[in-house]
């Protein structure tokens, strides 16, 4: 087996002579379970890709009733969600987006810090 990424979280092996892969994470630090292929693309994406929203610098929109607010960094929602001041289902976008198509939804935000 030859290493190809490592880090805290995630060891991944390639398996000699083959194009297959060993996918090893670090239940201790990760708050949910592993138990299929689903599971693993879930937690990479969140993981890798989906927590750069969270990103200090990051602002976002939120729409709620057809109105559009912000901008507003990840932890201001998130803190406006707790105080049910804003509704969790809100599709929300990156200030680099140019519309809701990604489907993005404050909750989503939640998910990807607690992880």
């Amino acid at each position: 087996m030859q290493q190809s990424i490592k880090s805290e979280d995630v060891l991944i092996m390639n398996l000699d002579g083959d194009s297959s892969y060993a996918f090893f994470v670090n239940e201790s630090k990760y708050k949910g379970s592993i138990n299929n292929i689903t599971d693993l693309l879930q937690y990479l994406e969140i993981k890798y890709l989906q927590r750069t929203f969270l990103e200090p610098h990051n602002k976002f929109f939120y729409m709620e009733f057809y109105k559009e607010y912000g901008p507003y960094t990840a932890d201001q929602l998130l803190h406006k969600m707790q105080r049910r001041k804003l509704n969790p289902l809100c599709l929300i976008r990156s200030t680099k987006e140019a519309d809701y198509s990604n489907g993005m939804r404050v909750r989503d935000l939640q998910k990807i810090k607690n992880l």
